[in-house]
């Protein structure tokens, strides 16, 4: 006699993916004759045979096989990126009703979300009459679909419903832990707080809630996926300022997902790419940039982007003008802003470790990733000084005589006590081996004093 688990274990997974015996053998490649003997315990499914069925139904094979503590193990929501219910590691499908109730939903947890929003969400502000029943019938639908053995997880309140995080447990619930973690070891362990947010945004695999497209311009969800950006911008000022340029350019990608003009977003991407070597790819961005700002809302970039572009090309003008030091040589530059402000109510939590002070090592003479972290380790380096450069002001600080004294030590009295020297300096003829006695760093400093470019739009 045949063994009728099999049939059972899979008439209740169809029965809880919504699906019919036509469409699930339809989507599995089987015939409806085959499923419909499965489930009556007249035939032992092949192997092959009750793989594809599994994969349909998104269900887990420990589970048809018998194995109870698989339907022990926790259910798991996704939201950041494609919509995605896991029980025991494997997918649970369901019609796109559910899912989208679902994703509206968990994108709230514990909160309650009325009828009307409910309504809304599933057809798009064109609600039938007897919605109110409806909206019943899909929630417990949903209910027997996602089953977990911990109690209720969408409880029933006067007026809508509410997705409990406590009884499911949620990507984006452990993206908020992991970020609020992150603030709080930022004034004491910058280093820890890196690795917290940077746990925190490897969380997002896309858009939010990228499949369903209806919800996108939802409260909720725009409310995340701006806390998204936020969290991503922290990341890339903490780990621009602690000389790790490169680790910046994925979890801003991503994030820029649902906000391609985003400008802050695509400045630090634009740092990132420059500080790891990159310069030619954050020219391009920037001009790829400035195209579509163009064409889609007819402005021009803004001053964060306007300032990474600087910062490129300072970095490029004095990789031309320079010579390449040793691999142990400590003449790395490195390039801070200090113009953006603190984003967080402590100024505590800024101003010790310089979180918006960006340090972004651009390649501008070794073109070496040692050399450089031998420089910021240097405890006479510019870095360790907290002494650095602001390039979107550059050419008017290094036109002032008070500020050239002040940035490179130059007495008050001038160069060597001579004013007329610091006069030949500004204007580019100085004599022989130069201020400095280092024809190098003079081509340098004449380099960035060189005059503006005539564009109003700052083109070289």
């Amino acid at each position: 006699m045949v063994d009728g688990r099999w049939g059972d274990a899979l008439r209740e997974a169809r029965v809880r993916a919504g699906l019919t015996q036509d469409e699930v053998a339809h989507r599995a490649g089987v015939s409806v004759r085959t499923v419909r003997h499965i489930e009556r315990g007249h035939v032992e499914p092949r192997k092959d045979t009750l793989t594809r069925l599994c994969r349909v139904l998104g269900y887990d094979p420990a589970a048809v096989a018998g194995d109870s503590s698989a339907s022990r193990l926790p259910y798991e929501i996704r939201l950041l990126g494609p919509l995605a219910v896991l029980r025991a590691g494997v997918a649970v499908a369901m019609p796109l009703k559910q899912r989208v109730l679902l994703g509206l939903l968990a994108v709230q947890p514990d909160r309650i979300v009325s009828h009307d929003e409910i309504a809304d969400a599933l057809w798009s502000g064109d609600a039938p009459q007897g919605y109110q029943h409806l909206v019943y019938t899909y929630v417990a639908r949903l209910r027997r679909i996602v089953t977990p053995g911990d109690g209720h997880w969408i409880s029933t309140v006067r007026g809508g419903y509410v997705l409990s995080s406590r009884a499911m447990p949620l990507d984006l619930r452990r993206f908020e832990d992991d970020a609020a973690r992150a603030g709080s070891l930022a004034a004491a362990d910058p280093a820890g707080a890196l690795d917290a947010y940077g746990r925190a945004l490897r969380r997002w695999q896309g858009r939010l809630l990228e499949d369903l497209p209806a919800l996108w311009q939802h409260p909720a969800v725009v409310r995340v996926a701006l806390r998204h950006i936020d969290v991503a911008i922290d990341f890339a000022d903490l780990a621009i300022s602690l000389g790790q340029p490169a680790r910046v350019i994925e979890p801003l990608t991503i994030a820029s997902h649902g906000d391609p003009l985003h400008e802050a977003l695509q400045a630090r991407i634009m740092l990132g790419l420059a500080g790891s070597g990159r310069r030619a790819a954050a020219l391009r961005l920037y001009d790829d940039l400035r195209v579509r700002l163009r064409a889609e809302l007819g402005v021009e970039p803004g001053e964060e982007l306007a300032y990474a572009r600087e910062t490129v090309l300072a970095g490029q003008r004095s990789a031309e003008g320079s010579h390449p030091p040793d691999r142990g040589g400590g003449d790395a530059a490195t390039l801070r802003r200090d113009s953006i402000p603190c984003r967080h109510t402590d100024p505590a939590i800024c101003a010790p470790h310089a979180l918006r002070r960006i340090t972004a090592p651009v390649r501008a003479i070794g073109q070496d990733a040692d050399a450089d972290r031998a420089d910021a380790a240097a405890p006479d380096s510019a870095a360790a000084q907290g002494v650095g450069v602001d390039t979107v002001s550059v050419g008017r600080v290094l036109r002032d005589p008070t500020a050239v004294r002040a940035l490179d030590g130059i007495p008050a009295q001038g160069v060597g006590g001579d004013p007329a020297r610091l006069g030949a300096a500004h204007s580019h003829s100085v004599p022989g081996e130069g201020v400095y006695g280092d024809p190098a760093r003079d081509r340098a400093v004449r380099a960035v004093n060189a005059d503006p470019p005539s564009d109003p739009h700052g083109n070289l």
